[in-house]
Formats: structure tokens, sequence, C-alpha cells
């Protein structure tokens, strides 16, 4: 593939940016003001938009004779400008077979401002396929909102919901931006030369983000909320509250157990020794219980003691539904402990039916997908059709009968054996992510 100097930035001149050698009108194109010469008639014909723009009573419309009509577009990326240049003037040969998500992204930015994603359609699945396993990207989250690809839309939403991370000032932090991002006001603005085939180098500085590490080793480094355009309607918010009520359902079981341990719980009976009394061996196990339930929540940097623990947690749903089962609870008793792990196991499922009636696509966000999934090709949904199984699956634990029964509860029948930690047999063999 042929490389000029283009392809690092170098000021275009008009001479290597004629889309249609004939064309009347040149746009100067981004903060660099790149310039492109084009056809208007192709222009208003490719978009409404334009069409009023330029043909319309604006500042943009054609001057008087003995002018040359330039239009300034100061805000738009050059780089996408010119890819779709090249397609509404027939230079395939330069447009790309490929693209980054931030191009993509860029790309359906700049459609979507002048209403004419629709001509993408051609190019539109070949280019989704080879982003779309890009999941750690937010901005692949736009592009398949303004391309409608439904299922990929809905699988993004439930990742983001169960891995993102709340920074202090409580914006949702997830994903991962590539050296291949480009930024919408980069001096290193790329275009293409309608005449050559080049090869285009992005890039995208995240140096000057925060970054923040999750327990499985996920440097999350972008605020969604810096997602300018194509951001999805009540997306925050969706997500926001989604991830509240998995955080909350999940915690609920342990909480409550915290709660009965905390008025006392123990109520059983091995009989009468001379050294402990009823109420005291009921008290000392519900203090080991207790404890170790406090402790254990220590250990992951939260205090159980305090109101509004799913508010406080920031962490993402996905290490907090791993670490749960791992927590240790204690108790002298066998009855005791096999009581612990039934009624948050219980719990545990409970939450996960409930958590998989929540909606990752509001029915206004449906409705504009669906739209944009008939201008694109891609298919629509009936707003009845609930979430596929392997969507909501992750909610779902898979507990293994054998690993119960071998579970350690019958190690501690009697006061003074060694205490049982609840969750070393139980979960042994669960299905995660």
């Amino acid at each position: 593939m042929e490389s000029t100097s283009a392809a690092q930035g170098a000021p275009l001149t008009v001479e290597n940016g004629v889309y249609d050698s004939d064309g009347d009108l040149i746009l100067l194109v981004g903060p660099k003001m790149t310039r492109f010469r084009v056809c208007s008639k192709t222009l208003a014909r490719s978009s409404p938009v334009f069409k009023r723009m330029l043909y319309g009573n604006f500042a943009e419309s054609k001057p008087s004779v003995g002018t040359n009509w330039v239009v300034r577009l100061p805000e738009d990326v050059a780089r996408a400008m010119a890819i779709f240049l090249s397609i509404i003037h027939g230079k395939f040969h330069v447009t790309p077979e490929t693209l980054s998500v931030r191009d993509l992204y860029d790309l359906l930015t700049l459609t979507e401002k002048y209403d004419a994603t629709a001509l993408l359609r051609p190019f539109a699945h070949r280019w989704i396929d080879a982003v779309g396993s890009q999941m750690d990207d937010p901005y692949l989250l736009c592009v398949a909102w303004e391309l409608g690809h439904i299922e990929l839309f809905e699988k993004l939403m439930v990742v983001i919901t169960r891995d993102c991370t709340v920074n202090d000032e409580g914006m949702l932090i997830y994903g991962r931006p590539t050296n291949e991002l480009s930024s919408c006001t980069s001096d290193a603005t790329a275009y293409l030369d309608p005449d050559k085939e080049l090869e285009i180098h992005c890039s995208f500085d995240v140096n000057s983000m925060s970054q923040r590490t999750t327990h499985l080793d996920n440097s999350w480094t972008f605020p969604l909320d810096l997602i300018l355009h194509l951001q999805p309607d009540n997306m925050i918010e969706t997500i926001k509250r989604n991830r509240m009520v998995l955080v909350q359902e999940y915690l609920k079981p342990y909480l409550t157990l915290y709660d009965a341990l905390a008025r006392g719980r123990c109520t059983v009976d091995l009989g009468r020794r001379e050294h402990l009394t009823s109420i005291e061996e009921h008290s000392a196990c519900d203090a080991m219980a207790f404890g170790s339930l406090f402790k254990a929540f220590q250990s992951l940097g939260h205090n159980i003691t305090l109101p509004g623990i799913a508010q406080r947690y920031n962490g993402s749903f996905t290490d907090l539904f791993t670490a749960l089962p791992r927590i240790k609870i204690l108790s002298h008793h066998f009855d005791c402990l096999k009581s612990f792990a039934v009624e948050l196991r219980e719990g545990d499922r409970r939450a996960g039916e409930k958590c998989k009636r929540l909606e990752f696509i509001t029915p206004r966000q449906l409705r504009y997908l669906n739209k944009q999934a008939v201008k694109m090709g891609f298919p629509t949904r009936n707003p009845e059709t609930k979430a596929e199984d392997d969507v909501m699956g992750f909610l779902t634990r898979n507990f293994d009968r054998k690993a119960e029964a071998e579970a350690p509860w019958g190690q501690a029948r009697r006061v003074g054996q060694p205490a049982v930690p609840w969750g070393q047999g139980q979960h042994a063999n669960s299905s995660w992510w």
C-alpha cells in the first residue's frame, strides 16, 4: 500500500485533495482546515443537511459570481470527511476495507450529523465484523448504536454494566482506548488522497487519564461521560441503574445474615456443658460467625457495619460476584454452617432470578436501534423479545451437587473442634463468566 507524507499529516493542497476535478466547492475541514475540492451537487444529493446548507439561505450557500465557493467545517474530523467523500464521489479504491473503532465512530458521528448514515450500508457489515470483538473499547457501543446492530449493542451494555467501576466523582469508568484511537481535535488529523491509496496512522493519548485497576487486573481508564457524540439515549442512567440492582441483590443475602447474627441467631442445642451455658454457647457461635463475616468484608475493603454499602461500592460487579462465594464464615456448629450455606445459596439464586429480568435495552433505545437496523440491513427485534440466554447467563451459578455434598460442614460438630470455613467446598466447581 502506497504511503506519502500526507499520511503523516502534511498539509493537504487542492491538487491532491480533488474528489471532483470539476468540483465547484472547496471544503476546509477540521482544526487544521484540511482542504478538499468536491462537487456541491453530489454533497447535496447525499445529505439533506448539506442540501439545505449549500442551497438554502445560509452563509454556506454559493456566493456571487466570481468568488470561490468555500465552506469551513472546523468541527468535523478530516479523515472521517475524506472517507465519506470517497464514498459519495465513487472513489472506492481509497475507501478503507477496514476501520478502527475510533475511525468508525468518527465517520458515524459525521454521517449522523449530516443525515447520511444509510450511505454506509454497503460497507457497514464488513467494518463492524472487523471490530466487533473489541469489547473493551467504549466507542464500540456508540458504533453499534448508530449502525443499529442490536445484538452487539445489548452485549456491550451487559459487559459495561457488569465490568465498569465508579470513580470518586460518580462517573462510570470503562474501557481501554487503544493506540489507534484518534481525538476529534487532534493536530495529527489524517485524510485520504482520492488519487492514492494511503496507510493512515492515528493515535490517542490516554496519559492524561487516571487509571483504575480492578481485581480482575483490568486497567480501565475511560470515563464514559467523555463520549461526546452518538451517546445512546439514557446510556449512563441505564448502566448505573442496572449496576446498582446487581450489586444490591447479590449483597442482600450477606447483609440479611449479618443482621440476623447481630440480633442473635444460633439456637443449636448440643446438650448441657459444665463449662458453658446455652446462652453463652449461642453467643459464642454468633460472635464467631459475626466476626468472620465482618473480617471477610474488611478484607475486601468494605465495612459491613456502615449503612449503604451497595451505594458506597465503587468496584465492578464482576469483582463482587467473584469474591462473595469466597467469603469464609466460621462456626463451631455443623447445623449453623449448613444453614448459612443454604441461606446464602438460596439468596444467590433469588438474586440471579431477579436480575435476569433487568432491561439492558430500554423501549426508547430499541425504537432507535430498529430504525437504524432497517437502514443498515441488520436484524431488527420485536419489543417483546427477551434477551438471549448467552447474554444473561452470567447471572447464574451452576452449583456442583457433589462438591456440595463434600463440603466440610461435618468437620465441626462439637464445641472445641476446629472451626470450619463456609465456602471452601460448596463453590469449588462453580462456573463464573
